[in-house]
């Protein structure tokens, strides 16, 4: 039986910990009826939702992010000490000890080598981050590979299948993976740093994907069932009991995570020793 540890100590089975009022200790800050975005960046879970974006820690720890309030997010994502966002009026990178978001210079600076208008990049779809690079993926469907320090494209290059939209999972170390779901919900995978973009077969509608930080091999993704994982980059996928209602997942340190929303609030948890617990 999956259980919730609560603030308080108590444990209880997760079907009741996330529809039972008895879990209110438990539930982190206000941010609307659905999760939109969800990160971990350095051990904190970072969730934006219609009402805000909030550091889900509950206490002490929550956070609200002001910096991008008003703004629709898309999606949330971390390269190196650097957290990201895209929302609808483009890119933004935090600062790794306020989390104040700012936008992204290239973005908005005409530069040789980095993003500007009339490039067919300014409008973008997808984000994802790491090993120092972000990509993106523009409603033109092409797929870009930033230096998260300086902005600068890495590559650049333009798919003949849909592109994803939303989050870009993207494997750890040398690995060229890239994960995704497109418009369809379908998992979508790119095996040369999203030059170029497959469905992957046989699988149904998927809300979410994440690939961990730190195995090159380790992915999930989640669907209206609950989360499979594999192991071995896709090859094969257990399914794991899973709490009801997840809307979004993400790894941070081979840990996997996962975020809802209660009552408006928002709610995470951690799967650690095939268990899920409630994140403080």
């Amino acid at each position: 039986m999956l259980v919730g540890v609560l603030a308080v100590g108590a444990i209880l089975p997760v079907s009741v910990l996330v529809f039972s009022r008895s879990a209110q200790s438990v539930l982190g800050a206000e941010v609307g009826s659905s999760i939109d975005a969800f990160e971990v960046y350095d051990g904190r879970p970072l969730v934006a939702g219609p009402v805000s974006t909030q550091v889900c820690s509950g206490g002490s720890g929550e956070r609200r992010i002001d910096s991008l309030d008003g703004d629709e997010v898309v999606v949330l994502a971390h390269a190196a000490d650097r957290a990201f966002a895209l929302t609808e009026r483009g890119l933004f990178v935090a600062d790794p000890l306020t989390l104040s978001f700012a936008s992204w210079p290239g973005q908005l600076t005409p530069r040789v080598g980095q993003l500007r208008e009339g490039t067919g990049l300014a409008g973008l779809r997808a984000m994802g981050a790491a090993n120092d690079v972000v990509y993106t993926v523009s409603d033109a469907g092409r797929t870009s590979r930033l230096d998260s320090e300086t902005a600068e494209v890495l590559s650049s290059s333009a798919s003949r299948v849909e592109a994803p939209r939303g989050r870009l999972a993207v494997a750890a170390g040398s690995s060229p993976t890239v994960w995704g779901v497109n418009n369809a919900g379908r998992l979508v995978r790119s095996d040369d740093d999203g030059g170029s973009w497959i469905e992957v077969a046989n699988r149904g509608s998927v809300v979410d994907v994440a690939a961990d930080d730190a195995a090159p091999s380790l992915v999930g993704v989640l669907d209206e069932d609950g989360v499979e994982l594999s192991n071995d980059a896709g090859l094969t996928w257990d399914r794991i009991d899973s709490p009801p209602g997840l809307e979004a997942i993400a790894f941070d340190a081979s840990v996997l995570y996962a975020a809802t929303a209660v009552d408006g609030r928002c709610l995470t948890f951690a799967f650690v020793d095939e268990e899920w617990t409630t994140t403080p």
